[in-house]
């Protein structure tokens, strides 16, 4: 287990081997680059689940970008114990990780999917926890559970939905959908205007969404408005009028309200724990 909260003054690069572990890799912030194989390099700086197989003897390379705020978590295990602990047996194991599970080439597999607003929650508990000593630790392992258990489901979530699911064509109207969603944050985009842009019926839309990405259209353009505006007031100092304006809101108390439910903190808050705001 790896939990960060960290920042480097300079850039760091390390050299990581492969020991045949199944790692779940919770982002929540920061910018990290990763070595694929092939001299290709992913590049780790948003919020996501990072699902990392990489076989013995193959090694990796991580550059961590100088002052990049990295706050996450990495839950590594023998594929054996994923497999009889979360899916009962092997035949249990959701198509969607099977390949990681037992991956018996000579590369590195990983797949990048959506962060859950419920995994983003209890990442974040686990890496500001309240307790130290035996008391944290239990916390601390009760909450990796709980967090691999909401990976887990969202993974089976999405293996069950690919064979009823979307022809290619759909898959990549929904992913045009999601990108929008991402990027379009303030005023954020209507599901009609969603509609119109990427040529599917309203049905077709929204319930491909949800059965692709595991949450609602709704669901998830909230969390990207929240995350984002996270990560302004906590990283770069941002006010809480800025930050609502930036996703959308008219009204900072609209925006406070909103962020409370979303994350069980209020704005202000945020702002008074974060770095940039300490160092001014």
């Amino acid at each position: 287990m790896v939990i960060a909260n960290l920042a480097y003054k300079e850039p760091r690069l390390e050299i990581v081997p492969g020991e045949g572990l199944i790692s779940f890799s919770f982002k929540i912030s920061g910018d990290m680059s990763l070595a694929v194989g092939d001299a290709k390099t992913l590049r780790w700086n948003r919020p996501s689940l990072l699902l990392w197989s990489q076989p013995p003897g193959v090694d990796t390379s991580e550059w961590t970008a100088p002052s990049a705020y990295e706050r996450f978590v990495i839950l590594s295990m023998r594929p054996e114990h994923l497999a009889d602990h979360f899916f009962g047996s092997r035949s249990g194991v959701p198509e969607s990780i099977k390949n990681f599970l037992w991956n018996n080439g000579e590369k590195i597999n990983f797949g990048r999917y959506p962060l859950s607003s419920q995994a983003f929650e209890v990442a974040g508990r686990m890496i500001n926890s309240p307790y130290t000593g035996a008391l944290g630790l239990a916390y601390i392992e009760a909450l990796s559970t709980e967090l691999l258990c909401h990976a887990a489901a969202g993974l089976a979530s999405l293996s069950q939905a690919a064979p009823e699911g979307c022809a290619d064509r759909e898959v990549k109207r929904l992913e045009m959908a999601r990108a929008i969603l991402m990027r379009q944050l303030a005023p954020a985009p209507t599901i009609a205007e969603l509609v119109r842009t990427v040529g599917m019926s309203k049905t077709a839309l929204t319930k491909g969404f949800k059965a692709v990405y595991g949450e609602t259209i709704f669901d998830f353009g909230v969390r990207c408005r929240m995350q984002h505006a996270l990560m302004m007031m906590r990283d770069r100092g941002w006010s809480v009028e800025n930050a609502a304006e930036a996703v959308g809101y008219a009204h900072p108390t609209s925006f406070a309200t909103a962020f409370r439910n979303h994350f069980g903190m209020r704005p202000i808050d945020v702002r008074r724990r974060s770095p940039a705001s300490e160092a001014a």
